[in-house]
């Protein structure tokens, strides 16, 4: 199985940059292979599988940061007013599953675009899917989706007391029900949005913005 990412960068305050980052896209050559575990669930067994996110560092990527540490992917875009994502590949799907991301503000560093989950997503980031995203600061959570050239609201800001603020761990999921995707934090849902524009067999992944430094680790889908 091919753990290799696909990144993008872009701005929704800077979209003219897009062009540039079509130019830049890169895919990392590593053919590691994914761990796969097993666990129970209420339903019955499923199978849970984390992506090695080890192997998605870009240290010559013009766009963003990453650098992986202590268990911990840590990524950032380059410049503030934009948002860097990363993208597993089509050997792992969001679609009739759950994906799960553990992720923390590493500085606490204040943030207008936030960093979380994506969800159902073309592999070629940025063109469609969703983003869940967490503002551990503000202590509030957004959901967007993408299509070429735009970012776009599924869900404004809004604050929610389950957020641990400041640089504190935060789980984030996502589970596919077919029409609907429920959203959790911390274990407990906070909105369901429809799979409208969800991409078919999509790919989970991971989003941060405005040059915050995020930690991200134990990707998984669950099917």
């Amino acid at each position: 199985m091919n753990n290799n990412a696909r990144e993008y960068l872009n701005g929704p305050y800077c979209l003219s940059f897009f062009s540039l980052t079509l130019l830049l896209f890169a895919a990392l050559l590593s053919g590691s292979q994914a761990a796969s575990i097993s666990t129970q669930f209420p339903t019955g067994k499923r199978d849970i599988q984390e992506i090695d996110i080890s192997v998605w560092v870009k240290p010559d990527s013009k766009i963003g940061n990453t650098r992986f540490a202590g268990g911990e992917l840590f990524m950032s875009s380059k410049q503030k007013g934009y948002f860097y994502v990363l993208v597993a590949p089509e050997d792992y799907t969001s679609e009739g599953g759950t994906s799960h991301v553990e992720v923390r503000n590493v500085l606490g560093g204040a943030t207008t675009l936030g960093y979380g989950l994506v969800f159902h997503s073309d592999p070629t980031p940025l063109v469609q899917g969703y983003a869940f995203v967490i503002d551990t600061v503000k202590g509030r959570y957004r959901v967007v989706r993408h299509e070429k050239n735009d970012e776009i609201p599924v869900i404004q800001w809004t604050k929610s007391s389950l957020i641990k603020l400041g640089k504190a761990k935060n789980i984030l999921e996502a589970t596919d029900k077919g029409d609907t995707t429920d959203l959790f934090i911390n274990g407990k849902v906070v909105t369901t949005i429809k799979n409208t524009y969800a991409f078919k067999h999509g790919q989970p992944g991971l989003y941060t913005g405005d040059a915050t430094k995020a930690a991200f680790k134990h990707l998984t889908v669950k099917n």
